[in-house]
């Protein structure tokens, strides 16, 4: 029933707000068809199904964040994929025939250009380096970013996020030399400036003093200060704020 669904496509063309001719597709089903996403996560489904049983019969165990916590020898993301295993050559060839088998069953190739191999501190260099081989992947000292925010957070909350007082200040220095009224002034913060960090603060719980930095570049940003010159404020950020 599937393969009819996928073989038998058309797709017609709204003109007019009513449906006319048809076009049949020499590919199956594009993207953006209603039934693409079902089908994505049947074969989702089996990628997962080949994992869970190495799990069962312990050739690829995974790891667990703590004791009394289950193993987990993969996670998905929307439409990425993360494995853990041991830095083993036994686990590489549990991972490699497990794409072998996803590939052939569901025509899905594997891009080892755009993946990458994170290792614990403790694997030593040279294994490091023939699992990589192994794998034909790059290795990575962390996934830095995924889905725009970062994957690891320690205690330098400031550090981590230098990158949103970096683009606040780059979009403060391209205003500064523009002629903007008060109210271009007012709907520049509110509407581009403060929305900068509101998908990381979504996330995680930023410090105090990293907020207070971003509010003194809107600050001076509103009071009309220059890279070389600062003029007084002469209300406070708090009051100013207010409804």
């Amino acid at each position: 029933m599937v393969m009819q669904c996928v073989s038998r496509v058309r797709y017609s063309f709204l003109v007019r707000g009513r449906p006319q001719g048809y076009v049949i597709p020499s590919r199956g089903l594009r993207q953006g068809d209603r039934l693409s996403p079902y089908l994505f996560l049947i074969g989702t489904e089996g990628f997962s199904a080949l994992l869970h049983q190495r799990m069962i019969t312990g050739s690829l165990p995974g790891i667990k964040v703590c004791s009394d916590a289950p193993l987990v020898n993969y996670l998905l993301f929307g439409d990425n994929s993360m494995l853990y295993a041991q830095a083993s050559v036994e686990s590489c060839t549990v991972i490699q025939e497990v794409l072998e088998i996803y590939g052939k069953v569901f025509g899905q190739v594997v891009n080892f250009a755009k993946s990458s191999v994170v290792f614990s501190k403790n694997v030593h260099i040279d294994l490091q380096n023939y699992i990589s081989s192994l794998l034909g992947v790059e290795v990575v000292e962390s996934h830095a970013k995924y889905l725009g925010l970062p994957t690891y957070v320690g205690r330098k909350k400031t550090s981590t996020f230098q990158y949103i007082k970096e683009r606040l200040s780059k979009k403060l220095t391209t205003w500064q030399g523009k002629l903007l009224s008060g109210a271009g002034k007012d709907i520049l913060i509110r509407v581009v400036a403060q929305a900068l960090p509101t998908y990381a603060m979504s996330v995680f719980q930023l410090t105090k003093s990293y907020c207070d930095d971003l509010e003194q570049q809107c600050a001076r940003f509103w009071w009309g200060s220059t890279l070389d010159m600062r003029k007084i404020h002469w209300k406070s950020w708090n009051a100013l704020c207010n409804p």
